[in-house]
């Protein structure tokens, strides 16, 4: 078994896995959508870029594990963004994973390696078997009492739920 960085025959196999992750980045997540490939695809063309994605693989050089992390360039932390596929992630291969990932973080100038996972997750206890502590709990509010089409001028409501008409404008 090895660790490489993630090439592009290891596009199919993540494209089935698509939908089977654990995503580790809720900032990522709700602004951007659980949608793995184009970061995958960052690290595998621009190696330098602050997305580094690694695969685990068997002894016939088959997928076992995909993690992401992203590391902004003279910020103290990184981030894992997501593991792949969520069956894998109470496996063996998942700590010797993390732990190149971590190797290469500090490498780039990291300190920490950040993710956030949920206590009901099924990341959650490999994780803290890999050295992950929990330091803080975060909450997402939503807003569920404003009428779905209620106008942003009505002078009651100050808030209401994005529509598909509003992401473009809270991506950017």
């Amino acid at each position: 078994m090895s660790i490489r960085p993630f090439d592009w025959r290891d596009y199919p196999v993540l494209q089935r896995w698509r939908n089977q992750s654990v995503i580790l980045d809720s900032a990522l997540a709700m602004t951007r959508g659980p949608r793995l490939v184009p970061g995958t695809l960052i690290s595998y063309l621009a190696p330098l870029s602050s997305v580094m994605t690694y695969v685990h693989t068997n002894s016939r050089r088959k997928p076992v594990v995909v993690a992401q992390g992203i590391h902004q360039k003279g910020s103290p932390f990184a981030r894992l963004t997501f593991l792949s596929p969520e069956s894998a992630v109470d496996t063996p291969e998942l700590a010797t994973l993390l732990d190149a990932l971590m190797t290469l973080s500090g490498d780039r100038g990291a300190y920490h390696l950040l993710a956030e996972v949920d206590e009901k997750s099924p990341a959650f206890e490999p994780l803290r078997r890999a050295g992950f502590g929990v330091y803080s709990h975060q909450y997402i509010w939503r807003f569920s009492e404003t009428p779905e089409d209620a106008p942003l001028s009505s002078p009651n409501i100050v808030w209401r739920s994005a529509r598909s008409k509003d992401f473009n404008s809270i991506r950017t």
